[in-house]
């Protein structure tokens, strides 16, 4: 097999990757053999190397030293590889003129130049926010449920914090896979600053019933957490009515507000579960969720705890002519879509409800402590006698307040 990287597909990524495991039980008995344009003598001439330095932030420079006037180097390809682990990146005058026959397009030239799987795909991620959120945020599971193995935890409920529940139901064919994901919206990070983290995931082939049922386990679990299920095309509405039987009350209604979400409304004007269906119904905002995702990933807004999340990320591409976002062929992207979701729900849906809760109990608390001082007023004043009203109206004054016309407003 001879070619140039074209992404992270699973025929030649796969035999590359098992081929690299040579001396283990993995190894596919493949033989690897990298060729990198500055290991060529025909394109290496006058070779530097430049980096960003990572204490500095400043770019560092390196020249090889040349051994005649023709612009050639010393063959060390060990050296080379070592200056590329330390993040090290070679350049020649084949090398910049090359860049610039491919338009500097960073995808064509990490394929058929820098000989590497990452990047050579249209990406929706960057691979270096990709690699960011694997040194920086990916764990090991704190523990496997017991009663499922497909379930990983990374963080036991804490009282007080507020958990959001999405859930991606499984179509029911045999690629297609069911995604629960459990975000913190107040958690902590190791360094002790607030974060949004994954603290639970699901990824398996259950459906429907059992789904609902897992559901209303993990969220209870999880102090009631606000779930959102994704039934645009019915695929989640057996989930949906089995939380519902189980009587799972902090359930996600569909918000029509999603579709002009951009829009800015006074919180109080949001409405009640009433004449709404539960669950997300809205595919109109697709692209919108996928790229606010993508970009909170990049810029480190939520903490990716799962490898399940990074491998579906290395795959996840803008594909076709249209430049769809979806995963590469053969593979998948539910936790994903899964994350996008609950995660623009919380933006555009979830902080928009709570304020429309804080403000509906300010208002009550606001009646309740003025009743309160009214009567405590009235008790400290000398009790009158009763009075008649002038002569048009023969209706006594009263003091009981469960009666007049407004005694049971009072």
């Amino acid at each position: 097999m001879i070619s140039t990287p074209n992404g992270k597909d699973l025929l030649y990524y796969e035999t590359c990757r098992q081929a690299k495991l040579k001396g283990t039980k993995d190894w596919n008995h493949f033989e690897l053999v990298e060729l990198k344009w500055y290991q060529d003598p025909r394109y290496n001439k006058f070779l530097e190397w430049t980096r960003r330095n990572p204490e500095t932030n400043e770019m560092e420079f390196y020249k090889e030293p040349t051994i005649n006037e023709n612009g050639d180097v010393r063959f060390t390809p060990k050296e080379w590889m070592e200056r590329e682990k330390e993040g090290w990146k070679p350049r020649s005058p084949w090398y910049i003129k090359m860049c610039q026959q491919f338009n500097n397009d960073s995808m064509k030239i990490a394929q058929e130049l820098d000989v590497s799987f990452l990047g050579s795909a249209a990406n929706v991620v960057e691979p270096e926010a990709i690699q960011m959120q694997l040194d920086t945020n990916v764990r090991e599971p704190l523990y496997v449920d017991n009663l499922c193995e497909d379930t990983w935890v990374w963080k036991e409920p804490i009282p007080g914090h507020r958990y959001l529940m999405s859930i991606d139901c499984s179509r029911g064919d045999a690629a297609d896979s069911t995604a629960i994901e459990i975000i913190d919206l107040d958690g902590v990070d190791d360094d002790g600053m607030p974060c949004i983290e994954q603290v639970l995931e699901y990824h398996g082939k259950k459906m429907g019933d059992t789904v609902g049922e897992m559901a209303n386990y993990y969220g209870r679990m999880y102090g009631e957490a606000f779930a959102v299920v994704d039934c645009v095309g019915g695929t989640g509405d057996a989930c949906v009515l089995m939380m519902q039987r189980l009587k799972y009350k902090n359930l996600f209604y569909d918000d029509v507000d999603l579709k002009s979400y951009t829009i800015q409304r006074e919180a109080s004007t949001i409405p009640v579960t009433d004449g709404r269906a539960p669950g997300f119904h809205t595919n109109a905002v697709r692209d919108q969720m996928l790229i606010g995702f993508a970009d909170m990933v990049r810029t480190n807004q939520f903490k990716i705890r799962s490898r399940r999340v990074i491998a579906e990320l290395d795959t996840w591409i803008y594909k076709g002519p249209t430049a769809r976002i979806d995963h590469q062929d053969g593979c998948h992207d539910d936790t994903l879509t899964c994350l996008a979701m609950g995660l623009f729900v919380m933006k555009f849906s979830l902080n928009k409800l709570q304020k429309a809760k804080k403000k509906s109990e300010a208002i009550l608390g606001a009646w309740t402590t003025s009743y309160k001082v009214q009567q405590e007023a009235e008790k400290n004043e000398p009790k009158k006698k009763n009075f008649k009203l002038p002569f048009y109206s023969n209706t006594t004054l009263s003091n009981n307040k469960s009666s007049g016309p407004y005694g049971a407003y009072m």
